[in-house]
């Protein structure tokens, strides 16, 4: 949720997977939705603002938004993960545009629920697929906890998060 009549950056792919970046004021903003107005070009010289951790074929589960009770897994492995999105592995095509629910376990971190959108699909040869997807709906504190443990795995550390009732991952 942002707050009314703030400026928002944009970072997306065209059709032909060409990155672009955007400018927008918000108008209207809830957990469902954002509408945005006065879109502008921006002009952005480093491709990507969040720091993405490599891992090696960590095993995700993913999820159709329509399997509420999360009974039909679809196991895939994940390849990078930022506080942005992560991409991943699968053995099943995936369409551009599809909403995915995500429960990721790195190390010895207790696991995270994400829901995100695939934004970016390719062909990885025989048996596989590598989908982009973008995360949607992280508040402040979710992307302050998941940098921290992202940061913390990339050097090593184990810290044991759990996720809190207000919905994000804090220490334990």
């Amino acid at each position: 949720i942002s707050e009314i009549g703030s400026t928002l950056f944009l970072r997306g792919c065209d059709n032909k997977m060409n990155q672009f970046y955007l400018r927008a004021t918000v108008e209207e903003s809830s957990r469902i939705l954002m509408r945005l107005k006065e879109l502008e070009p921006e002009v952005h010289e480093n491709q990507r603002d969040t720091f993405r951790l490599a891992v090696n074929n960590v095993p995700i589960s993913i999820y159709y938004l329509n399997d509420e009770r999360f009974e039909r897994p679809e196991e895939c492995k994940l390849v990078d993960i930022s506080t942005g999105g992560c991409c991943f592995t699968s053995e099943y095509l995936h369409g551009e545009g599809e909403v995915l629910h995500l429960k990721i376990k790195l190390d010895e971190y207790v696991a995270m629920d994400f829901v995100g959108e695939v934004i970016r699909v390719n062909d990885c040869g025989p048996g596989g697929f590598r989908c982009g997807i973008l995360f949607a709906q992280l508040k402040k504190d979710e992307i302050e906890s998941l940098t921290k443990m992202l940061f913390n795995i990339q050097l090593g550390n184990r810290r044991e998060h759990s996720r809190a009732e207000q919905g994000y991952w804090t220490g334990k």
